[in-house]
Order: structure tokens, then sequence, then C-alpha cells
């Protein structure tokens, strides 16, 4: 089995723990109350009951338009509760994202907590969102006072990897932190175990229905309709208690000249109530808000100038009547008549629609033309790009088959994407999204792509792209530096195949064309020459290559390059006999590679192994068992089964030198089952 580690896309970002400025502040916030809300005490109570000792999880589960994100909101801010929010949405389904987004929220609370997990977030290649978390939760233990993560709209969550992680989350959870989740339908936990064990409490559908008494407060007071209780019970009765029902029924109820014709077709419609009420409150508006309400119902959010740069409008609108209607004008009246678009600042200067509403207002925008409906996005691309958010730009983009500005902005911003945010799966996704003969025609994009993939294991992937960049141009005008890339990742390529004499010549070659100032590059190619020189025996020769690597990665801020190349160097003087050497650089390795005892990276779990393998040698036995027991637990934390295989198997070693022999056998056997695993998984 090969110990050096497939070497991760390369990356330039300080480990600094600091959270990404490009993050939506939107979806951090509380959302603010409204004035006038229906006071509700027997949730707020079973609430208070959540934040008790012993509880880990609350549940609030129904289906859109019960009020759950109003009643939790109110909650926190009725009884000053010291907590974090994430709005959560579908682009929230890749693991790091989600774990920038959640360390975000926290940080709204306590500023220092999730620093070590950002760090290990901003590196080449982040390890498992259980190590992250694991860092996450033994900040959280401590700190002194007690915090509620809310996670709202959590239904978004497809991804198993997150759903796994929220349960090691569950299983884990320190007494200061309470997780309240928000969501349309259970989560995929373990709810079962917590219900049995007293560690949840849950709100559903029939808590959430309104009660005559909450009903006739709402659409009496709230709404200022004159009705009666027969009348109002009219209204419950057929809503069957459901906010949103009400709401649009006191809306619809508001525009009509006979409120009484309107409550006796209430009554007895038998049509499905929400399209029927949706469809009385959209078409009773004046066509410039139905207008208006199309154009921007391809927003996850908004604000004023967004709306004015999608809508073609500029500060002045347009004119109804005897007034100038602006995008703020209209949002003010929506706001002010509670038509279902919902504050996300204090400020009042962000919106989204109520997710019911949007899902209306997006079914009835088809009837826009597709080319309407491209310009909106195009219009929206160019906003989001003129305000430095290069996902949404980006996405907005793509859906308007922008394809000129999509693929200029992934190529000019992959490094942030993919260093910054680690979301392999998002830039692949948006690269994918491009025609093909557009995505050839960039080949840096083209090249970052390949990287990807590499670094993904898709190696066979790579050769085509790598050969269509260099057919686009001969060999006189082929850039310098782009060439030395391409090279350095054919040197790669090589060498997992286990070419190592190809490798070394290509990475000699990428040598000479990179400039001393490409550093990250340059490190690549110069660690891809010295670990083949390793593995022929080479070893003076890998060795002053290795240290060189070291050094370039490290004025570059590769750390990943950094840890390989120790890794190597200290593997090369075992074979060279020089342990003393050896161990300090493993000891070194081990030091620079480790915060609060979780693994950077997958390099540093294979070192303190490999030193296990040193300490056998000197007879240290406990010691050995001591050191292997960390190697490989930080192996499997850092994603690294191969590091772990190879810990068990040097651990049997050590067992057998101690004479224990029962004890090694059983490690060898459960080296070979892991083995049997990672190759199932196309290890």
């Amino acid at each position: 089995m090969r110990s050096l580690q497939k070497i991760p896309v390369y990356g330039n970002l300080p480990y600094n723990g600091d959270v990404p400025e490009i993050l939506l502040q939107t979806k951090l916030n509380i959302p603010p109350s409204r004035p006038n809300l229906v006071r509700r005490p027997q949730l707020f109570e079973l609430l208070n009951q959540s934040i008790q000792p012993g509880t880990k999880l609350s549940l609030v589960a129904a289906p859109a338009g019960f009020g759950k994100t109003t009643l939790v909101s109110s909650w926190i801010r009725l009884f000053d509760i010291p907590a974090a929010w994430l709005s959560l949405d579908e682009s929230d389904n890749e693991p790091n994202r989600f774990m920038y987004y959640t360390i975000a929220a926290l940080q709204t609370v306590h500023a220092a907590l999730g620093k070590s997990s950002l760090a290990l977030l901003q590196s080449p290649q982040p390890p498992s969102i259980e190590t992250l978390l694991t860092l996450l939760i033994n900040d959280l233990a401590k700190i002194k006072r007690q915090i509620v993560l809310v996670f709202d709209d959590y239904h978004n969550i497809a991804e198993l990897e997150i759903h796994k992680a929220i349960t090691f989350l569950l299983d884990n959870q320190p007494p200061q932190l309470l997780l309240t989740i928000i969501s349309r339908s259970d989560p995929m936990f373990p709810l079962h175990r917590l219900r049995g064990s007293g560690q949840m409490k849950g709100i559903y559908v029939h808590d959430l229905r309104f009660t005559n008494t909450e009903a006739l407060s709402f659409l009496t007071k709230n709404m200022e309709l004159d009705l009666s209780p027969e009348e109002v019970a009219i209204f419950e009765r057929r809503t069957e208690g459901w906010v949103a029902g009400l709401q649009l029924a006191a809306l619809s109820m508001q525009e009509m000249p006979d409120p009484k014709e309107f409550i006796e077709a209430f009554a007895g419609d038998d049509r499905y109530i929400s399209d029927y009420l949706l469809t009385e409150v959209f078409e009773r508006q004046p066509s410039y808000i139905q207008n208006f309400l199309l154009k921007t119902a391809l927003l996850d959010r908004f604000s004023t100038p967004l709306c004015d740069a999608i809508s073609g409008k500029d500060k002045k609108g347009i004119k109804v009547g005897d007034q100038e209607q602006t995008s703020q004008a209209i949002i003010e009246r929506l706001d002010q008549s509670n038509l279902f678009i919902i504050p996300l600042d204090n400020k009042r200067e962000w919106y989204r629609y109520h997710h019911l509403f949007a899902d209306f207002l997006q079914y009835r925008s088809r009837q826009l033309s597709a080319d309407d409906i491209r310009e909106l996005h195009r219009r929206a691309a160019a906003w989001y790009e003129e305000n430095d958010n290069l996902a949404e730009a980006i996405t907005h983009a793509l859906a308007g088959e922008d394809y000129d500005r999509a693929g200029r902005l992934i190529e000019q911003n992959a490094p942030t994407t993919i260093f910054g945010y680690a979301e392999w799966q998002t830039f692949v996704d948006w690269i994918e999204a491009l025609p093909k003969d557009l995505f050839q025609s960039l080949p840096q994009l083209s090249l970052q792509y390949a990287w990807a993939l590499f670094t993904k294991g898709l190696w066979e992937s790579v050769d085509p792209i790598l050969d269509s960049i260099e057919a686009a141009y001969t060999d006189e005008d082929l850039p310098r530096i782009l060439n030395g890339e391409v090279i350095t990742l054919r040197a790669w390529l090589a060498f997992e195949r286990d070419n190592m004499e190809d490798c070394i010549k290509l990475a000699d070659e990428a040598i000479e064309l990179l400039p001393d100032d490409v550093l990250i590059i340059r490190s690549l190619a110069i660690l891809a020459q010295g670990a083949a020189q390793f593995w022929l025996g080479q070893l003076e020769e890998s060795q002053r290559n290795l240290q060189k690597a070291y050094e370039v990665g490290s004025a570059g801020g590769n750390k990943a390059v950094e840890l390989v190349a120790m890794g190597c160097q200290a593997q090369a003087e075992v074979a060279l006999g020089r342990f003393q050497k050896a161990s300090e650089i493993y000891y070194r390795a081990r030091e620079e590679g480790t915060i609060d005892g979780i693994a950077l990276l997958s390099p540093v779990g294979l070192a303190i192994v490999q030193m296990g393998e040193v300490l056998r040698e000197w007879n240290r036995i406990q010691e050995a068992k001591h050191l292997l027991a960390e190697g490989i637990r930080l192996s499997r934390q850092s994603g690294a089964p191969e590091n772990a295989i190879e810990g068990q198997m040097i651990l049997a070693r050590v067992l057998l030198a101690a004479g224990e022999e029962t004890a090694a056998e059983e490690h060898i056997a459960k080296g070979e089952a892991e083995i049997r695993a990672w190759l199932n998984r196309g290890g």
C-alpha cells in the first residue's frame, strides 16, 4: 500500500478563522416581529420548557403557513433568548457551505465560536464535517451561557451527510446548546430515540392551529375586520385554524364590496382553499403590483435596489394616477398591508416572500415569456455582480443563459469559490451547466475544472480536458504559466498511475516553465518530483526536492504541500536509517498540522501513524501504542481510511513485538476488514 497521500488541489488562504464577508448576512438575521401579533402563551410555554436542562432538540414541524417562523422568532425576542439563527435554502446542501453558515450564525452570539473549524474549512482539503463539528462542540462546551441554535426551513436540506452531521451533533451536544429546528416535515434524525429519552420537545400542526379565540383576535384586531363571533367561526372551521388561510381570507375580504357575500361563498366553496384564496388576493391587486410580484418571484430575497434593477425602472418609478410608484413604494405598501412578505433585517432593507406565496407567484410567473424570464435573471446577475455577490450572480447568470457572464465570473473567482468555501460540488455543477464550446474556450476555467476532478479522484476525466487546453494553442502561443500548470497536473496523474519516471520528467519540465513567484503550482511540481524520487529509491535527491517543496509551499501558504513534504521527508529518513531525524520531522508535522487534537489534513494522521513504526523500531512499545491509536483516530477523522488501515497493521506488529498475539490478530482482522470496505467504496 502506498503511504504517500493524494495531493489536494492547490490553495492559498490564511488559516485565520474569520467568516468570509461574502456570506449573506440576511440568512443570519432573526426575523423582526410584526406589531399586534397574536400572543400565544401556551406555545411560548412549550418553547420555554425546551430550554430546561436535559433537552437537546426543539422541533417545530408543520406545513407552510402555520406560523412556525413567526412563533420561534417572537419567542426569542419576547424572552430575550440568546439565539443564533440560520435560514436555510436549497443551496445549503453543500456540507462545507452548511458549516460556514452554521459557524457564522453562532458567531453572531459569541464571536470566538468556531475559529478552529473555520481555519480547517479554509484549508485546501477540509476534513470531514464530523471533525469540524468536534472542534465546534469543544468550543461550545467552554462557554458559560446557553445558546439556542435555530435552523429555519430545514426541510430544504436533502444531503444525507448533513443529516448525519446533525445526528452527530445531537449525540455529542453540550448542555450549553439547544438545537431548534423549524421544518415542514420531520427531519431524518433518530427522533424516536430523543423522544424516548425525554431529550426532545415537539410543536406540531395541532399545536399551531388557531383556536376560535385566537382567530377572533387575529381577524378583528390584526386584520381590522368587523366580524361577529359566528362569522369568525366560519373562517376558523373552513381553514381549520390555518394561520395563512385566515390571513388570505381576510385579505380577500378587505377588497370585497360586500363582505357578507364573500363569507357565504367562502363557507360553501369546495375548491382547494390555498389556490382559491391566493388567486383572490393576487387578482385583486392593481396591475402594477401584479407585475412587480411576478417579476420579483424569481428572487430568493429582494431589496429596493435589486428590484429597481430587474424591473428596469429607475428611482422615478412608473406613473399610476397622480403618484410615482417606485420599487420602494411598492415594497412599503406590501409590507404595510401584510401581503406575505417577510422582512429579513431590522432596517427593513431586505425581504423575502412567504414560502406559500412564493410558490404561488413562481407558478403564476409562467405566464411571462421565456425571453422575459431570461432577461430578469440576467438583470439580477448584473446587479449581484456589481454588488460583489459571486454565488448569486453566477446562479442567476446560468438561469438567464448569460453564459459569457457566468463563465467569466467562475473563471475569475474559482480560487475564491473553491478555497474560500470548499464547495467542490457547487463549482463542478456551475462548470457543467455551461455550454461545452464556451467551457472549452476558457482554458484557465478548464484547468481549474481539471484540478477539481483530479482532487475528487476522477483521473480518467482529466486527460481529455488537458488535451483540449493544449489543442487550443500552437506550441508557440501556449502561455508559459498555463503550460507549466498543465504539465504539473500531468505529473501528478503519472504519480497516481505509478509512472514515477514520467512523473519526474514532467515535473522537471513544469519547474523549468514556472516562474519563481508562481509559488503554489511550483511547490506542487517540486513535490511531485521529490515524491516520485522517493518511490524510486533516489532518497538523497528526494530529500533535497522535498525540502525545497516545503519551503516554496510554506512561502505560498500551502499547508497541504508543507505537511505532505514533511511526511515524505520523514519516510526517506527512516529508509536511510536516520530514525532520530525522522522522529523530529514527524513530531513537527504533528505540531504544525493539528488544532486542539484535530488533524488539519490527512497527511498528519499518516505522519503520526508512521512515527509509531519508528517507536516500534526503538522498542518503545507503550508509547507506540498510544501514538498509533492517535494516528488511527486522526486518519479516520480526516477522511483517510487507507492511513487508518496502515496504522492497524503497524499496531499489530507492535503488539506482536510485545507478545500480545491475540490483540495483534484482532487488529490484523480489523485492518483486513477495513481494506475490503475501502476497496468496495472504490479506494
